[in-house]
């Protein structure tokens, strides 16, 4: 009895490991992603017992250590449990079990299962290139029941394909033909031996960089006002992108593309919440986006007013909104002298902010008026308040015809002038600046040839051209 009990224990030892190892198998890898994203790939595992398995703390794990997925779940009896990259839109229509990070290298990779005890419960070697797959018509790699890997069209959480392209697992003929390749003691003959075969060594794949984009700009700004906006994408949580395509759609009908990361400013000319969505390429040429952030601004009337003068002449803003406002750009204008706000001018939410004329140069109280501007010129108020009249409906004019009066002369009325209107020296230039700046450049340049031509003339000169 106790021999039986020795030679059932020695069976185990040998038997249970691998009853173990067809527990859980790799059953489908998408190692190629898919028609809609070569970023979109998925590995499937399939539980070949009639009994649920928890497979929680196990580890799918690379040997070159990408990707390194512990999972989590139970897969039911011969059920399918799928890990997606990234999202649960990488397999459209198939809900996900898992989601997970990482790149599977496109040259190969060698893949591990291993259980809570650090057991290696299934293997996938495919150091070299992966056995089967293909990254043109991206059908996936797929274990037939043989045991053998398939190229076949892709089967997520479903029977795989058993008729295909078929690689065979020659790994139990090399062991055999070692076996074989050994002296044959009792025939006393020996076949060839087979050269050593050393290990080569592992190379490697870097894996796919993963891109992040994050936009900055405020959450809050007035219409009119130019909004400044700025981008940064890291390669890998690490390096920032300088080149590439960006891409920004601004909420409001307007789009811009660089094809390097510029800061640029866009305004907003109606209040209202914008969604600002930023999409990024790595490279000009790709049509699927590495990252895309979206981001919301909201956009106020112009909350800005002069409510008072003080008795020195100060001006006083009011902020009636309920946020910051920044006054950067923005600008006082009183006949023809002008005061820009500075940087970081901030009036804070529902109080006021008191100018010192000391500061601005601006007298509020000297009887000329005063004009707050936006960054883009647009006037938001002014002080004194233009009077609105009120209009009351009155009787209706009769008019009466009246005889012409022969004593009055028609010529000796004189003729009415239309009023003379003064022109701002200010807005002229503003309107015709760069005429003016150019016939400058251009008076300049005709002024300095003719004043090098008599120079280099000089010594043509004769007395007579002298006197």
């Amino acid at each position: 009895m106790k021999l039986y009990l020795r030679i059932f224990a020695l069976g185990s030892f040998f038997l249970i490991p691998g009853i173990i190892h067809a527990q859980i198998i790799i059953n489908e890898i998408a190692w190629m992603g898919t028609t809609v994203s070569a970023n979109a790939e998925w590995v499937e595992l399939y539980n070949t017992t009639t009994a649920d398995i928890d497979i929680t703390g196990w580890k799918l794990i690379a040997q070159d250590g990408a990707p390194n997925i512990t999972l989590s779940g139970t897969i039911s009896a011969e059920s399918y449990f799928l890990i997606e990259r990234t999202s649960d839109a990488t397999v459209p229509n198939v809900t996900a079990d898992q989601i997970y990070t990482g790149v599977l290298g496109n040259e190969g990779e060698v893949l591990f299962l291993k259980n809570l005890d650090d057991e290696t419960i299934d293997t996938v070697s495919a150091q070299d290139k992966w056995p089967a797959g293909d990254n043109t018509t991206k059908e996936t790699m797929q274990k037939n029941e043989s045991g053998d890997w398939i190229t076949a069209p892709a089967t997520p959480k479903a029977l795989n394909a058993q008729t295909g392209t078929i690689i065979q697992d020659d790994s139990n003929d090399q062991e055999t033909d070692s076996q074989n390749d050994t002296t044959d003691q009792s025939s006393g003959t020996s076949s060839k031996p087979k050269p050593a075969v050393t290990q080569e060594e592992i190379i490697p794949i870097k894996p796919d960089p993963v891109f992040t984009a994050t936009m900055k700009f405020p959450e809050f700004s007035t219409r009119g006002v130019p909004v400044p906006f700025s981008v940064v994408v890291k390669e890998d949580g690490r390096r920032n992108m300088v080149s590439g395509k960006f891409e920004w759609s601004m909420g409001d009908g307007k789009n811009y593309t660089w094809f390097k990361n510029t800061d640029f400013d866009h305004t907003f000319h109606y209040p209202g919440d914008y969604v600002v969505v930023m999409t990024y390429y790595s490279s000009r040429l790709k049509e699927e986006p590495d990252s895309v952030h979206k981001k919301k601004i909201t956009i106020v009337d112009h909350a800005i007013t002069i409510i008072d003068i003080t008795e020195d002449g100060g001006v006083v803003l009011e902020n009636t909104t309920d946020r910051e406002i920044d006054l950067f750009g923005w600008t006082l204008h009183q006949g023809w002298y002008r005061y820009m706000f500075p940087k970081y001018t901030v009036v804070p939410k529902k109080k006021t902010l008191t100018l010192s004329p000391m500061v601005t140069g601006i007298l509020g109280n000297n009887g000329v008026e005063i004009i707050l501007r936006s960054p883009h010129f647009k006037v938001i108020d002014t002080f004194p308040k233009p009077i609105i009249r009120e209009q009351v409906p009155s009787d209706p004019i009769i008019f009466e015809e009246l005889a012409p009066d022969d004593s009055i002369d028609m010529a000796d009325i004189p003729a009415q002038e239309p009023p003379v209107t003064k022109k701002d020296l200010y807005y002229f230039w503003q309107n015709y600046q760069w005429y003016l700046v150019a016939g400058g450049i251009v008076f300049s340049i005709i002024l300095a040839y003719l004043l090098f031509d008599l120079y280099a003339t000089r010594h043509n000169w004769s007395d007579e051209d002298l006197e």
